[in-house]
């Protein structure tokens, strides 16, 4: 890329242009560009004088110290924050789809261990040795760099998802609470193929009045990727409940994040 850039004298803030960026890359047989540019880069370091004291003799009963020496110490701190706009640009339309500006800042002092922090994380018995100011900017570029990259690439989420045991409704059979059973363990075996069939027809045997039923049956749909189906069915569980029902209210809160996710990513594909 360095080469063709080269040969088109091209500079490198030509580069943010996506129309540059896009002949730019159909020059080098790519699909997409990724191209960036700082926004606001700013970092000062500097130092200030801070009072010490240390004691120099304790007096012999105990009673506390009885000689000081007094002295000043030199604390070095710095400050830097930098901010940077980066587009994915699609080289067939040259048009962007995806963007985004990612800001990180950087602050430490020497004198005051476990001051130095990156962003919104605090580095928790922070050494003396503090970054200087071209070493932080660095690291927020880098730190920068390495966000961006983490969005593009697939990664996988985890968490614990709670069935309900047992159906609530006083007029169930043992047969129907015997396949409820038997939808768990086809659930806890990752054969939502085949919990989804019993679920459905017990959803269909209790005219949708079982909230347990309508969770584990959402938690179905949710783990293939049916979150609007899910969304549907904690809702029906929800409104069936005469109190908070703990497993139910995460739920609801947990679709409505992947569902807003689903969006946000509908957004971005479809942007132009």
């Amino acid at each position: 890329m360095a080469k063709v850039v080269a040969e088109q004298k091209l500079q490198s803030s030509e580069l943010m242009d996506e129309q540059t960026s896009a002949k730019i890359g159909k020059l080098i047989g790519a699909q997409a560009i990724i191209n960036g540019e700082i926004a606001s880069a700013d970092g000062e370091s500097g130092s200030y004088k801070e009072d010490r004291e240390k004691c120099l003799s304790y007096y012999k009963d105990g009673g506390g110290c009885a000689k000081y020496r007094y002295y000043k110490v030199t604390c070095k701190t710095t400050q830097a924050t930098v901010s940077a706009n980066i587009n994915i640009v699609n080289v067939e339309t040259g048009s962007i789809i995806y963007g985004d500006t990612i800001s990180k800042d950087y602050s430490a002092d020497s004198c005051k261990a476990g001051t130095a922090s990156l962003g919104l994380i605090s580095i928790q018995g922070a050494p003396k040795q503090i970054l200087s100011k071209g070493q932080a900017l660095n690291l927020l570029a880098s730190k920068i760099a390495a966000e961006f990259v983490y969005k593009l690439t697939p990664n996988y989420i985890y968490f614990n998802v709670t069935l309900i045991d047992d159906i609530e409704l006083d007029n169930a059979t043992d047969a129907q609470k015997k396949n409820f059973s038997i939808a768990s363990e086809y659930i806890a075996a990752a054969r939502y193929d085949k919990a989804k069939k019993i679920l459905e027809n017990l959803m269909r045997d209790f005219d949708a009045k079982s909230y347990a039923v309508a969770y584990n049956y959402g938690v179905t749909n949710e783990a293939t990727g049916e979150f609007d189906k899910a969304k549907e069915l904690y809702m029906i569980a929800d409104e069936l409940t005469v109190e908070p029902v703990p497993e139910i209210d995460l739920a609801i809160n947990r679709i409505d994040g992947l569902i807003a996710k689903r969006e946000e990513a509908k957004k971005q594909m479809n942007s132009k």
